[in-house]
């Protein structure tokens, strides 16, 4: 079991999954004007590219809009979110039409809002009694249109019609490959998510609302790929997403994920060093290959003398980014120089022999795992025996070929390992295959969907019955050591959106015939 498991992790890299390419999904209830308005409201920034300010201190300070949006300290429902001390006012249009009234002699009182009087409240920091509003509230400098745009919006906010939530059900999507759609024999992971979700309905749902999962088959170029995900979140009115597969390599992914609208839940980080805005509504279950990429990095600097030669990245070139990225942060750490070798069409002998004469000790090989094999068999012609470091999605089962002596030199990084499985959980998958009558030909991709499935159960129970997309982000953000029972525990923050954010260095042990950690769980 134990290593067919880790051969499955190692096909993770063969999995097609171009299904990240998800850019800003607009809400299909709001005007473009609302949209626009909602924009300004919680990201601080125009649709038009104008400028927007906000002006602290009487006129002292002026810093942009996006550094301080009106949802960062209303909260996206308007209903206000105490911070540092500071408690801003309920600005629902509820609330701002009515007039503020007390029998507290020290109360500050005023007539209701109208619209002039929230456009001079915006742009001039005074009440519709004039009076100044809280040291605390910027006023804002922009455009006519965008004033017009975001006072749309507050009329609406903290009513805005949810897409995907009715009072008996929540519309989850799942994003998939076109070729792993649900087969006649339930074999991939979308049958285990179904049959998980079958079952927490069958226990009375999250808050008596049953989720309804909807299947989203994605293919063909990423263009296509941004077309039909956003076609049918917009159309379906999906409320979240969960995207259960392995992320292609392009840089694309992580720009493209941070202007997501719809929360989602991804199994693998994208391969890109991406510092997610607090804003981000895409949360990570696992590191993908530049956070492990990273840990060898760490890993190989620790372990490396002093005397030895620089060590090499070796990669093709669509491996580029992320060859960049371990360059840098290779000298960031040890404060010395690593050599590149780039290669279009793989020649293993072109490239150990000149290896071999510089006597290279230590590797970083970001090609496949027959590109390596072929590598460490070039490599014994050269009586050459250097320690490789791959990102173990990378290997593939090709790794398995190695011959006995080349195999003892190569070092893998997993985000996750079987002795992360407990055994309650491991039962309860087991349970819910035999069950459902489900087939695993790719147990780490279905333990890794059914982990991701749970941590969106987790955030749905504790955004409360009162059930937004905001509420949703922001129960997932104050995630702590959450146990799946599948993975590492899963830990979110604001600026934090990998869950298990580490992983652990291995090497395959010929005599128990499955792979053993050399290091403890390590950090990027």
């Amino acid at each position: 079991m134990r290593v067919s498991v880790f051969k499955m992790v190692l096909a993770l890299a063969d999995i097609s999954a171009a299904c990240l390419f998800l850019s800003a999904v607009a809400s299909a209830q709001l005007t473009p004007q609302q949209a626009a308005g909602k924009q300004l409201y919680l990201q601080g920034t125009s649709p038009s590219g104008g400028t927007v300010e906000a002006i602290l201190s009487e006129g002292t300070t002026r810093v942009p809009a996006r550094l301080m949006p009106c949802g960062s300290c209303h909260g996206a429902d308007g209903r206000g979110r105490p911070e540092g001390g500071v408690v801003p006012p309920d600005i629902t249009w509820e609330a701002l039409a009515r007039p503020s009234v007390s029998d507290n002699p020290l109360a500050r009182r005023r007539p209701a809002y109208d619209i002039d009087s929230l456009r001079r409240a915006i742009t001039k920091g005074v009440d519709p009694a004039g009076n100044r509003l809280g040291v605390a509230m910027p006023v804002y400098r922009l455009s006519p249109l965008d004033l017009d745009n975001l006072t749309e919006y507050l009329r609406l906010v903290g009513n805005e019609p949810e897409p995907g939530i009715t009072a008996e059900a929540i519309r989850i999507g799942a994003i998939v490959p076109a070729k792993a759609e649900p087969t006649a024999d339930n074999s991939n992971p979308l049958a285990v998510l179904q049959a998980y979700f079958d079952e927490l309905n069958q226990q009375g749902g999250i808050y008596n609302r049953k989720i309804e999962l909807l299947a989203i088959p994605v293919a063909s170029t990423p263009t296509d790929i941004l077309r039909q995900a956003k076609e049918v979140v917009e159309h379906k009115k999906i409320f979240a997403l969960l995207i259960p597969f392995a992320p292609v390599s392009e840089r694309e992914v992580g720009e493209s994920l941070e202007h997501l609208e719809v929360p989602a839940i991804v199994s693998f980080a994208p391969n890109a060093d991406t510092d997610w805005s607090e804003q981000s509504r895409v949360f990570f279950v696992l590191s993908g290959l530049f956070q492990q990429t990273n840990i060898l990095v760490k890993f190989a600097h620790e372990h490396r003398e002093p005397w030895e030669p620089a060590p090499v990245i070796v990669y093709p070139e669509n491996m580029q980014t992320l060859a960049d990225s371990t360059a840098t942060r290779y000298r960031s750490i040890a404060q010395s120089d690593v050599m590149s070798v780039k290669y279009e069409t793989f020649d293993a002998a072109v490239i150990a022999e000149p290896l071999s004469r510089q006597n290279v000790r230590t590797v970083f090989f970001l090609g496949n795992g027959r590109e390596l094999q072929q590598l460490l068999e070039a490599a014994g012609k050269f009586n050459w025996e250097p320690t490789i470091l791959q990102p173990g999605p990378l290997a593939g089962q090709a790794f398995f070929h190695l011959s006995e002596q080349s195999i003892e030199h190569v070092f893998l990084a997993f985000p996750t390992l079987p002795s992360d499985l407990e055994p309650e959980a491991l039962q309860e998958f087991m349970l819910l295959l035999r069950k459902h009558n489900l087939s695993t030909p790719h147990p780490a991709l279905s333990l890794t969907a059914l982990a991701s499935a749970k941590i969106l159960t987790e955030g749905l129970r504790q955004a409360g019955r009162r059930l937004d997309r905001a509420a949703l982000v922001s129960a997932l953000r104050r995630l702590h050591d959450f146990n799946t029972g599948l993975t590492p525990p899963v830990s979110y923050s604001p600026r934090r959106r990998i869950g298990a954010l580490g992983g652990y260095v291995v090497k395959w042990d010929a005599k128990s015939k499955t792979f053993i950690s050399v290091e403890p769980w390590l950090t990027p």
